[in-house]
């Protein structure tokens, strides 16, 4: 009973929501992830499971087009919050301090995080091995900084 009541109100949020929406639906994605989201430069198109996604939240909220922003880690808060943008359908790490701006759905794809380096090493003066680790800014394993392990 419990499963036909949430299928019943997620249905009437739905044709509710496409009631009330219009125009254009305006959604963050990456542009340099082929497969996910992937900016095509020849074509000026994207193209890959984020840009499906949105493509399917905007028929399902009854926008009539849809409009795709290349995002980063960067940029995408900041583009939420300005306004700038409906939603965003690209890695965004759900973090309880995340949580409290903005409104997360259950995650489409999890990964994880691997570090690559090459067969060489480097010694400190000390002759202690180090292994440099180039993290990308706004991401949630660094602050951007390389960090000695």
């Amino acid at each position: 009973m419990k499963k036909i009541l949430a299928a019943a109100l997620a249905l009437w949020m739905t044709m509710g929501a496409a009631a009330l929406a219009e125009g254009t639906f305006r959604v963050g994605v990456k542009q340099d992830v082929y497969g996910f989201g992937y900016y095509d430069e020849a074509t000026g198109e994207f193209s890959g499971m984020e840009i499906e996604l949105g493509e399917k939240l905007a028929e399902a909220l009854g926008y009539d087009e849809v409009e795709y922003t290349a995002v980063t880690a960067a940029t995408r808060g900041q583009m939420l919050d300005n306004d700038e943008l409906d939603c965003v359908i690209a890695t965004f790490t759900i973090k309880p301090e995340r949580k409290e701006s903005w409104d997360f759905s259950t995650p489409y794809y999890v990964d994880a995080v691997t570090v690559h380096h090459g067969f060489g090493r480097a010694e400190g003066k000390d002759g202690r091995r180090i292994l440099r680790l180039d993290l990308r800014e706004g991401t949630f394993q660094g602050d951007g900084g390389s960090r000695r392990h």
